[in-house]
């Protein structure tokens, strides 16, 4: 849609490819990168320390985890993902869903390797 978001979570985010598409473009306000593979989030916070005039004053932040535990009172109105199990993104949204806007989207990206 044409339009900007306030808060995405970009759901195992790995090194936060779209994520950081989206916040470097100002589609999003501010993005919260979650992944439970604790290098991935580093490699996520070098890429955010790293680029100083794409990204220093944007509101970034990681979260450690998989699970709506990790989320807390968080609000978002915009999830991505790049998982290839799409269920497992639906069944995050339909648990997730206090933490939800009321008008919110979902994208999942295929990404097909060869």
């Amino acid at each position: 849609p044409n339009r900007q978001f306030n808060n995405c979570l970009e759901w195992c985010s790995g090194p936060g490819f779209i994520g950081f598409r989206l916040i470097a473009d100002d589609i999003i306000n501010s993005l919260a990168l979650m992944d439970c593979y604790g290098p991935a989030l580093d490699a996520c916070n070098t890429t955010w320390q790293d680029r100083p005039n794409r990204l220093k004053h944007k509101n970034v932040e990681t979260i450690q985890g998989s699970t709506i535990d990790c989320l807390e009172d968080r609000m978002f109105d915009l999830i991505v993902s790049k998982s290839k199990p799409t269920r497992d993104v639906c069944e995050l949204a339909t648990a997730i869903y206090c933490n939800l806007s009321d008008f919110f989207y979902i994208y999942v990206v295929k990404m097909d390797v060869k």
